[in-house]
């Protein structure tokens, strides 16, 4: 064994498996449906700006 290598003991593993358990994201239809809004109206705003700082958008 090198002086480089890390050797994890046995008694470790299970509480860094258990601080890495996280339950799956559970969202409605609703849910979703504002996320995806939110998202596409946050990107045509971002996309918005960065014209109106380019000076190509026009009034």
């Amino acid at each position: 064994m090198h002086e480089d290598e890390v050797r994890l003991d046995e008694d470790d593993t299970p509480e860094l498996v258990h601080w890495f358990d996280r339950p799956p994201v559970e969202l409605n239809s609703g849910q979703m449906a504002a996320l995806l809004a939110l998202a596409f109206t946050g990107g045509a705003l971002a996309a918005a700006g960065l014209l109106a700082l380019g000076g190509r958008l026009r009034d």
